[in-house]
């Protein structure tokens, strides 16, 4: 009886300590280290049901389910300022382009592993065209037949961001030429030589040439020739 009577007070402390807690109802979500989608669309990705809106619920599903898949999310993990407070902290994937594939956008990284696949073109990702491609596998590497030639495209890229010039498409053509396409600018930069070289270069010309619609010869840049800017109406 006394066993008995212990147990049910230990049972009603677990219930009155419980209960609180699940009707605490989380009012402010924080959100970090996003930049692919926006706060509210992370918030409604990680809480798809109302039940995910309170906190008991939540902090156990949290700890003992697992996360759900996210695309061009690695991982994402949620840190609990107060019960009713919590900070959702994403980790992206490293997008560095596209390339079309099927009809579909095949999203790559620095090595040139595909880590995503998507029927949507996402925002500030240059797409490159002109790769001769047989076919791509998620989470496989580009089967690129030329890698030093890949190998300075990624530094194109890379270099791109850096400077924050964005070029919404990347065209490779014969023997290796490239040509940039920023806005209503074309940037004809020739062979994959120079690349950094090139960049910093464009980056001191273009806010002379930003807004303007033409063709900007680099094709023939080095140290000893220059470049010419055909505009165009």
């Amino acid at each position: 009886m006394k066993r008995f009577k212990k147990r049910y007070i230990i049972g009603a402390i677990i219930v009155l300590f419980i209960l609180p807690l699940s009707l605490i109802k989380i009012d402010k979500v924080v959100v970090s280290g996003n930049s692919w989608y926006n706060n509210e669309e992370i918030e409604a990705l990680v809480f798809t049901k109302p039940l995910d809106r309170y906190f008991l619920y939540s902090f156990i599903k949290d700890k003992l389910s697992k996360k759900r898949n996210i695309p061009f999310i690695q991982e994402y993990k949620s840190v609990w300022r107060s019960p009713s407070t919590v900070e959702i902290v994403v980790y992206e994937k490293s997008i560095l382009a596209a390339v079309r594939y099927m009809n579909l956008y095949m999203y790559f990284d620095k090595d040139g592993v595909v880590l995503e696949s998507s029927s949507e073109k996402i925002d500030k990702i240059p797409v490159i065209e002109g790769l001769e491609l047989s076919s791509i596998v998620l989470y496989n590497k580009l089967p690129v037949e030329d890698e030093y030639m890949f190998s300075r495209l990624v530094s194109l890229v890379q270099s791109l961001s850096n400077y924050n010039i964005f070029a919404e498409r990347i065209l490779i053509y014969s023997q290796n030429q490239v040509t940039l396409y920023i806005g209503d600018i074309e940037v004809h930069l020739g062979i994959l030589n120079n690349i950094e070289e090139k960049i910093a270069v464009l980056n001191n010309i273009f806010p002379e040439i930003s807004g303007q619609k033409g063709i900007l010869y680099m094709n023939k840049y080095n140290n000893n020739e220059s470049y010419t800017f055909e505009q165009k109406r």
